[in-house]
């Protein structure tokens, strides 16, 4: 069990593991030290661990229940972190063909589509997303028959292996379990998401469960609709959002808007609010009301912030009063709660 601040150790080994993170770029932490996955690796990083330091070691999925378990009998403290980014960024962020295809495969391979409820929920994908991931890859191939059948088959691949050939949207979930899942957007706060396993003197032995960082807790199930979109159906996924900006209902943006926009994250939204509701200056605020960073809202969904598919803005100044604020924020979401309501009557 998580240990009180107080009580927490300095030192720890991150097991990491994910899509792509051989590849793509992951952002520098301080006071973290990364290593390779080699021979040395784990006597290494149990080395500077002992020195107060924390490491990450990039590990084989296969491979790291046997690293967990050594560095458990050694005493030494360890989480397992998995890293993960949508398949549209990871065809955008390929260096040529090859390695477009190799990502969204491995991307196939390390997860996997949900509609249950309480599974773990890295986001929503819809089947647009992966033909969006795909058209990428297209242009890449260019012009021809074998790049076509190439990209057909891919598609067919990746939908089958998330579950979206049987349905229009899935949430995504891990098909190994970890400790802490994290899009590589928020990769910088890894130290701090494994702190309370650090200070256990070592993770518990994985039992199917994750703690994702930006994952909501609620039960929602996307439902099918219309092609990209989910139904209206209380508990599915919203099929319209409610804006509420500073305490004022702002505006009513569709699912099928937001997907024009580019998809259904946060930074689609805002994208999406430009025309009716500019939000210039205005941040999101999670359920718990406290304000999400901008760097995380291209990783992170419409639905995993949203309250009864209402999202709340506020103007980031010192000047504005804190508690008036949130009086109005939360009196506008009961009065968009209602308008949703009336809606679906």
């Amino acid at each position: 069990m998580p240990c009180s601040s107080a009580s927490r150790s300095k030192g720890g080994v991150i097991l990491l593991h994910g899509v792509g993170i051989d590849t793509l770029a992951l952002p520098k932490v301080p006071g973290l030290t990364r290593l390779p996955h080699t021979r040395d690796a784990l006597p290494q990083a149990a080395g500077l661990v002992a020195q107060g330091a924390q490491v990450a070691v990039h590990v084989p999925p296969a491979d790291e229940p046997r690293y967990a378990d050594g560095l458990r009998r050694a005493g030494v403290p360890c989480a397992s972190v998995f890293v993960y980014c949508s398949p549209a960024q990871l065809a955008a962020q390929a260096t040529g063909l090859p390695q477009a295809v190799e990502l969204l495969r491995e991307f196939g391979a390390k997860v996997t589509g949900t509609l249950e409820r309480g599974a773990v929920r890295l986001g929503t994908l819809r089947r647009s997303d992966v033909q969006r991931a795909v058209a990428g890859v297209r242009r890449m191939a260019g012009p021809g028959a074998a790049g076509a059948a190439l990209c057909e088959a891919l598609e067919q691949e990746l939908c089958a292996a998330l579950g979206l050939d049987g349905h229009r949207a899935v949430f995504v979930t891990p098909r190994r379990p970890a400790h802490v899942a994290l899009p590589v957007a928020s990769f910088a706060k890894v130290t701090r998401a494994v702190a309370p396993y650090f200070a256990s003197l070592g993770a518990p032995a994985l039992a199917g469960s994750v703690a994702a960082a930006t994952a909501s807790p609620a039960a929602a199930t996307p439902s099918p609709g219309p092609a990209g979109t989910a139904g209206p159906a209380a508990g599915a996924a919203c099929a319209r959002y409610y804006v509420v900006q500073n305490g004022v209902n702002a505006a009513t943006v569709s699912d099928a808007a937001l997907q024009a926009a580019g998809g259904d994250s946060l930074a689609a939204m805002r994208a999406a609010l430009n025309s009716e509701a500019p939000a210039k200056g205005m941040k999101f605020l999670n359920p718990q009301q406290f304000p999400v960073n901008t760097a995380d809202e291209a990783e992170l969904s419409c639905e995993a912030v949203a309250t009864d598919c209402t999202l709340t803005m506020s103007s980031q100044k010192q000047s504005a009063d804190p508690a008036a604020v949130a009086a109005a924020a939360s009196a506008a979401q009961a009065s968009a709660g209602a308008a949703q309501e009336s809606a679906q009557a």
